[in-house]
């Protein structure tokens, strides 16, 4: 379920910016897994506690799994959806800040990836990730 939505947002973001894949080698690096807070998360650090375990330290004051599902997925429908809150997490480079150009294509893929449709809910993201059933309520 997730495959094709994780390969949809890869898909928009390469074809919005074609010369990183030249320049990297690799195209958009968006993936799904789980974090030390139990969110689902595409990036370091997190984007729903802040972990980034590349500093050999939780680097959050969060606990093991105290994310929760509500959290998620109100946060991730603040943006748009995880598609949208994802490409708004290029807003913090320094790119969108001196590169109009740059800018102009980041918020186009976030507007867009709020508009897209037959995608999984933030809460279908989290189960699939996290491994659990929907839970019932």
């Amino acid at each position: 379920m997730l495959d094709a939505f994780v390969e949809r947002v890869r898909a928009a973001y390469d074809a919005t910016f074609p010369e990183h894949r030249a320049r990297r080698g690799y195209g958009c690096a968006f993936h799904l897994k789980r974090c030390y807070c139990g969110a689902p998360t595409w990036q370091q650090p997190c984007p729903t506690c802040g972990y980034y375990p590349m500093y050999g330290t939780p680097g959050t004051s969060w606990k093991p799994d105290s994310a929760t599902r509500e959290r998620f997925a109100a946060r991730a429908r603040h943006f748009g959806g995880v598609a949208a809150w994802y490409f708004a997490g290029f807003r913090q480079v320094v790119a969108y800040a001196e590169d109009p150009a740059y800018r102009e294509r980041i918020d186009r893929l976030v507007v867009d990836a709020a508009t897209w449709t037959n995608v999984p809910t933030p809460e279908e993201v989290w189960d699939v990730v996290r491994g659990e059933p929907p839970t019932a309520g």
